[in-house]
């Protein structure tokens, strides 16, 4: 489809350049609204920072992550883990009946019980939660009950539909405690130089319209773009990868904080997949973001965003010579 484009919101530009277009040892500078980038390129200050409040960026060396593995994660030290000890390679968080005050700590099939302080076991199908994260890494809170994601038929009751939005409708999309089906913008992309563009018209004869918001984005335009609505083709394919994920089976081995993470995806299944997921959550819950970015621009401001897309397409390459990267990587 094509582009229709609006008005736009007053939104800057952003623009690759060649390495050496900025001073020596700056990756992003800010001329008349329009921010030049131009990735690191010294082995030491790799690191790009995506601070675009100010008019000069300068590479510095990449920060040292540590403590972002959870229970049930791959590590190597415990300075790896957020929680517990690493224990045979796996961050080992606390057990069962164990003391806790997050969800984090407790260790898969786990979750902290706000009660009594105690990791106890996620709630089945029917049972009470007060979130998501009470219940089986499969199920979400739907108003206090644990119920199957993606599992109503459009048509059936909800008890929770915030924002016309449900992980419980097969459809991601509800109204009035109803699922129905998802709806879609009048164009993807959409320009736009407010809410009032970002509607949709698919229940316009029943006198309903629904909005998303209006943004700008990082592209070379200056132009701002409408978020997605869970019917357009992108935010599809992100509800249809969620769905993959729960059929694979091994979200259990995840704690339940870090059930959709790709830590945990990487960490018990495979790179391959994570990538994947990570590529379509970016595209469908950012993409008037994301939309017309320059692959520089993307390398600092959607850094993820930028790896899996370029992981991706490597592989496409590698399987269309036969070469059979995927395999390998997988």
């Amino acid at each position: 489809m094509g582009i229709l484009t609006q008005a736009s919101l007053n939104c800057p530009k952003f623009k690759c350049v060649s390495s050496g277009t900025l001073d020596s040892g700056f990756c992003i500078g800010e001329n008349s609204g329009i921010y030049y980038i131009s990735p690191c390129t010294d082995y030491q200050e790799s690191y790009c920072p995506p601070d675009f409040g100010i008019k000069n960026v300068s590479c510095e060396i990449p920060p040292v992550l540590t403590h972002t593995k959870y229970p049930g994660e791959k590590c190597i030290q415990d300075t790896d883990c957020l929680y517990g000890t690493c224990t045979q390679n796996v961050c080992l968080g606390q057990s069962l009946y164990s003391n806790c005050q997050a969800y984090g700590e407790c260790n898969p099939g786990l979750r902290c019980m706000s009660g009594n302080g105690k990791c106890v076991p996620l709630g089945n199908p029917g049972d009470t939660c007060d979130s998501d994260y009470d219940c089986l890494p499969e199920l979400g809170c739907d108003d206090g009950f644990c119920k199957p994601y993606y599992s109503v038929e459009n048509g059936e009751w909800i008890n929770n539909c915030t924002n016309g939005e449900s992980n419980i409708c097969k459809s991601g999309q509800c109204l009035y405690g109803y699922c129905i089906e998802g709806l879609k913008s009048q164009n993807v992309p959409m320009g736009c130089g407010g809410q009032s563009d970002c509607v949709s018209l698919d229940l316009s004869d029943q006198g309903i319209e629904f909005y998303t918001n209006c943004t700008c984005g990082y592209n070379t335009k200056g132009q701002s773009y409408c978020y997605l609505f869970p019917g357009d083709d992108p935010y599809v394919e992100y509800i249809q990868i969620r769905k993959q994920w729960i059929d694979i089976g091994i979200m259990n081995k995840c704690n339940t904080v870090r059930r959709w993470s790709t830590e945990c995806m990487i960490s018990q299944y495979k790179k391959s997949f994570s990538m994947e997921y990570m590529y379509k959550e970016i595209r469908a819950l950012y993409y008037p973001m994301i939309y017309g970015m320059d692959s520089c621009v993307g390398q600092v401001a959607y850094n993820q965003y930028y790896q899996a897309d370029e992981f991706i397409n490597n592989i496409s390459i590698w399987n269309i010579l036969g070469f059979g990267l995927l395999s390998i990587l997988v």
